[in-house]
């Protein structure tokens, strides 16, 4: 599912939108083209997110283990989000 940056157009056309956000780079406008997770018992949990970005100048090392957060939207419900170190 792609990402919709601007919430409000989400909701007039899907039920469910994803926005990621990372403080070491907070005006990158990077948009969510899928996610997947992986959780074991007794082990690791694993989030995988592809992400696509306008910019090609970015710079992607500075968000190497950095914290980060993806937010699941709902136009029905609250957003719940996942954070993590990438």
């Amino acid at each position: 599912m792609n990402a919709i940056v601007q919430i409000p157009q989400l909701f007039q056309q899907q039920d469910l939108a994803f926005t990621f956000a990372a403080p070491a780079q907070p005006e990158a406008g990077l948009l969510v083209t899928g996610f997947s997770a992986t959780e074991r018992l007794n082990g690791l949990t694993q989030i995988q997110i592809e992400l696509a970005s306008p910019d090609n100048a970015l710079d992607l090392h500075s968000l190497l283990d950095t914290p980060a957060t993806l937010t699941i939207h709902h136009k029905y419900e609250g957003a719940p989000s996942v954070r993590s170190d990438c």
